[in-house]
C-alpha cells in the first residue's frame, strides 16, 4: 500500500501537465524502455540457464489445444479492441492547422 501511495504521489503532478509539456519524458522513455526490456530478457534467460522454456512440449492436443490458443490470442487482441472500435471517435477530434475539428463546436461546415 505504501508503494502504491508513493507511485500515486509521483504520478499526480504529471497528470496535471499538458502532454505537449511532457515530450521530454516520452523521448527519454523511448530510449530507456527498450534498453530495460532487453536487459530483463537477457536476465531472464541467464537466470534460467539458457531458457528451458523453448524445449517444453505441449501438454494438450487436438481441439483443446486449438481452443486454448484461440483463448490466448483473444486475450491479447482484446487489449487493443477498445482503441480499434473507437478509432473514428479519436480521429474526429484531431487538430488541423492548430484549429480543432468542427465536430467539437457542434457545427457541420468544413472550413478549416
Amino acid at each position: 500500500m505504501i508503494s502504491f501511495f508513493l507511485f500515486w504521489l509521483l504520478s499526480v503532478p504529471f497528470l496535471c501537465m499538458h502532454p505537449n509539456n511532457l515530450r521530454w519524458l516520452f523521448m527519454a522513455k523511448s530510449v530507456i524502455v527498450p534498453i530495460a526490456w532487453i536487459a530483463i530478457l537477457i536476465w531472464a534467460f541467464v537466470s534460467t540457464d539458457g531458457g528451458e522454456m523453448w524445449n517444453q512440449k505441449a501438454t494438450i492436443e487436438g481441439s483443446a489445444y486449438s481452443w486454448a490458443f484461440l483463448s490466448s490470442l483473444t486475450s491479447v487482441i482484446g487489449n487493443y479492441a477498445t482503441l480499434s472500435v473507437n478509432q473514428v471517435s479519436h480521429s474526429n477530434r484531431l487538430t488541423i492547422s492548430g484549429r480543432t475539428h468542427p465536430s467539437w463546436h457542434g457545427t457541420t461546415n468544413n472550413h478549416y
